[in-house]
């Protein structure tokens, strides 16, 4: 090979080897689309992976290599359901056991990408980053030196990272704890070794996490995964739970739809409010513990009908809950809609559901206020026709709003 076409492979070599980082890189943000919370978190890990990889004196090139995996570690993630990433309680043992899920659904998303699994495999290190140095780990409880090494130091980058942030069940904490934190579990369920790098090289390690928090973007401007989030995700806080459903809160709702409304919005949205019908004399004959179990479980019918991570389920009032449709289609979502009326009906017998609807099309702003009332004179329209039914909104509101109405049929 003469040099010309030796200098023209190295230079493809270096161009895919950029490229494959920046889709790690963009891959590893998609995490954000899901979780504000984990904004510079795979950006963290990545730096910091690479920065203990060096410490241990492994080559730049498989420094490199973890550096990719600390960006897809995470990657997983995205097929778990919103409302257990963004919990603000202590996880039940089901819910659990989905989240320890995403390390091997992670491995299987990035495993037929051939260049990742090259001497050090990137894939291997995404399943393994949550096994224990004492076995205790999951998904397949190695210990020790039987969990790739890769694996071991992004263990280390990925729970402090964790430890600096504020996630939905914990407060963020200082580096200097966590790291002291992390020193108290060597050998149970960090590699030693890997800890003694990390103590050796701390301020690099600081710098790192800084570098991470200035390179990746405040907000998640125009993603269109993120439109849906109250002003363009600035300020999201995902804990805004209610704790007797699981559902969004109030609070959450106003700051949503206030940040949604006030801009154009491709495939408008629909919503839906469900009120628990005549249950202020179902509480003053049954209880109100009994009341409480009814409404979380309307909680969670609403939350397994409709589409996760598309559709946003909020608690509205004391016995009103709604739903936000991402699009308009107001035939659709009535028919969701019917769903959650029908089942609860059927699990709940002595209760029924009033159900209005209304739509906006995205063109322009629109008001929050006037989307609301359009909604409750739907639902008070099904109410005064007998309740227990679905009611799309009967007339449009004044154009400015931009509001489009659609008759729903065969409800």
């Amino acid at each position: 090979m003469n040099n010309t076409a030796h200098g023209k492979a190295i230079q493809t070599e270096w161009d895919m080897q950029v490229s494959v980082h920046q889709l790690a890189e963009s891959l590893g943000r998609a995490m954000a689309v899901k979780a504000l919370w984990a904004r510079t978190h795979s950006e963290e890990v990545a730096l910091v992976g690479e920065v203990l990889a060096l410490a241990m004196k492994l080559s730049p090139s498989v420094a490199k290599m973890i550096h990719l995996a600390g960006h897809l570690h995470d990657i997983g993630k995205i097929g778990i359901p919103d409302f257990i990433l963004h919990k603000p309680d202590r996880l039940s043992q089901e819910e659990y056991r989905i989240i320890q899920e995403h390390s091997a659904m992670g491995e299987a998303i990035v495993r037929p990408v051939m260049v990742l699994d090259r001497g050090v495999s990137v894939p291997d290190i995404v399943r393994h980053h949550h096994e224990r140095f004492d076995g205790s780990g999951y998904p397949d409880g190695l210990r020790g030196q039987e969990i790739p090494l890769g694996a071991r130091i992004i263990a280390v980058a990925d729970s402090l990272s964790a430890m600096l942030q504020d996630r939905p069940y914990k407060s963020s904490m200082d580096f200097d704890a966590a790291v002291d934190e992390l020193r108290d579990l060597a050998g149970i369920w960090y590699d030693p070794d890997v800890i003694e790098a990390l103590l050796r090289v701390r301020e690099q390690v600081r710098q790192a996490i800084e570098q991470a928090m200035a390179a990746v973007p405040v907000s998640c401007g125009g993603w269109s995964l993120c439109e849906l989030k109250p002003d363009a995700c600035t300020g999201f806080d995902p804990g805004l739970r209610d704790p007797l459903t699981g559902l969004y809160s109030r609070r959450y709702f106003d700051q949503f739809l206030t940040g949604v409304l006030s801009r154009p919005m491709t495939g408008g949205l629909c919503l839906a409010l469900i009120d628990c019908d005549h249950f202020r004399d179902f509480n003053e004959i049954h209880g109100q513990e009994k009341g409480d179990r009814v409404l979380a479980g309307l909680g969670q019918i609403i939350r397994t009908v409709v589409r996760d991570t598309v559709d946003y389920p909020f608690r509205f009032g004391r016995d009103v809950f709604g739903v936000v449709f991402h699009h308009f289609n107001l035939n659709a979502c009535a028919v969701v809609c019917e769903r959650i009326r029908a089942r609860f009906q059927a699990e709940e017998a002595e209760c029924t559901l009033s159900v209005g609807l209304t739509a906006w099309d995205g063109s322009i702003g629109c008001d929050a206020q006037q989307l609301i009332a359009a909604c409750r004179k739907s639902l008070l329209c099904a109410k005064n026709s007998g309740r227990n039914q679905v009611f799309p909104v009967p007339e449009s509101l004044p154009s400015q709003t931009a509001l489009t109405m659609q008759t729903a049929s065969g409800i």
